[in-house]
């Protein structure tokens, strides 16, 4: 991996020397980060450190809570302060953001041991400690579980390189930054030619448009039309960004495909934060797609277990069900979520009801292989 000059690199951080990868691990996996005081995230997550075998060693992705972001090889050598530029930085962001969903997944480590061929080791430290897996590349592809972390992986790594690429060619000038308002108040940030978005919590907007603005970037700004109150906190940060005034007015630049909203986006995506956010600006949490899926048959549909009980937390309906008539109860049987069958069972979903072609959650969690699912309904005698 070509990865050698460095960028600005932050006060204290090692040098790209040797002896810089392991410096770096005992700096991130020391009590003196964990401290409370270090992070304001409320999902606990100080960074995250995702780590990859490559050729006669590893390299490591760091993405910190406030937008810091570098790269090491353990030969020697990275990317040292990626998070001074926008794209990374907000790439950097929606990987913490991400990975609130999974400190409940994750066990705390006390053992960091280098992955192996075919591994990515994503370690989420928090307060607590630091909450460590070694997944495989050919589950995380498969796995919709834990896709959603995998893809804000990939979309750093994309940005680094990216940022790298640019650097070589055309020196790190400024670049084009993009926003984009959404009706019920979600934001995201485009960075041209990139195609993709990268959704932010106001909080890390506010952080990515003070990063940009000190890069001299452009910035414009699409608002969608709709309800203020959900929009506010997303526009306070725009307007007292040092952009305040001086931003260019966009075209549409995104959508929301059949219906979907914010909410649903970021149980699709396992964003806690997002979710968090959402719920803070009363968002409706009932919202209902094309196929009737309400944000919490889309939590309990793709096994967000953290998300699932957030939503439950604030009110959302444990009985929706989409057009076919099948229940949260069926979608976490189909996952086969424990914890969530759990959960929606003491919410007071009841097993014996029947959805798509009469099955009931039992039928769902054996057509599905999901045997311990299965086992767990039979014994509480819910019907097949």
């Amino acid at each position: 991996m070509p990865w050698k000059g460095l960028a600005r690199a932050p006060s204290g951080a090692p040098s790209g020397n040797s002896n810089a990868y392991a410096a770096m691990r005992q700096l991130w996996f020391s009590e003196k980060v964990r401290a409370p005081s270090k992070t304001e995230d409320p999902d606990g997550v100080i960074a995250v450190l995702v780590e990859m075998p490559v050729r006669d060693g590893a390299v490591a992705f760091v993405a910190a809570a406030d937008g810091t972001a570098s790269m090491y090889t353990s030969t020697g050598g990275g990317i040292i302060g990626m998070g001074f530029h926008a794209p990374t930085a907000a790439a950097a962001l929606a990987l913490v953001g991400c990975a609130g969903s999974y400190v409940g997944q994750f066990p705390i480590a006390n053992a960091f041991p280098l992955p192996r061929h075919g591994q990515i080791a994503f370690r989420i430290v928090t307060p607590a400690g630091v909450h460590s897996a070694q997944l495989s590349t050919e589950s995380l592809s498969k796995d919709f579980v834990y896709s959603p972390l995998d893809k804000a992986r990939e979309e750093l790594v994309t940005q680094a390189r990216l940022l790298d690429e640019r650097r070589q060619k055309t020196g790190l000038g400024p670049h084009a930054v993009d926003v984009q308002v959404f009706a019920d108040g979600g934001a995201c940030v485009l960075v041209p030619p990139h195609p993709g978005g990268t959704w932010l919590t106001a909080a890390g907007l506010a952080r990515v448009l003070e990063i940009a603005h000190s890069h001299k970037d452009k910035l414009g700004v699409f608002v969608e039309p709709g309800d203020a109150h959900f929009q506010a906190s997303a526009l306070r940060a725009i307007e007292g960004s040092p952009y305040a005034g001086a931003f260019s007015a966009l075209p549409q630049l995104l959508g929301y495909p059949d219906r979907s909203t914010t909410l649903h986006y970021a149980a699709e995506e396992a964003r806690l934060d997002l979710v968090r956010e959402q719920l803070a600006h009363g968002a409706p949490i009932e919202a209902r797609d094309a196929a009737a899926y309400t944000p919490l048959l889309v939590a309990a549909q793709k096994g967000r277990i953290a998300i699932l009980l957030l939503l439950l937390q604030a009110g959302a309906d444990p009985k929706a069900r989409d057009l076919h008539g099948n229940t949260t109860l069926m979608f976490a049987a189909q996952a086969g979520d424990l914890a969530a069958v759990k959960l929606l069972l003491a919410a007071g979903v009841d097993p014996a009801s029947r959805g798509q072609n009469g099955y009931t959650a039992l039928k769902v969690a054996r057509l599905c292989g999901q045997g311990q699912a299965a086992n767990y309904l039979a014994a509480l005698g819910a019907p097949e």
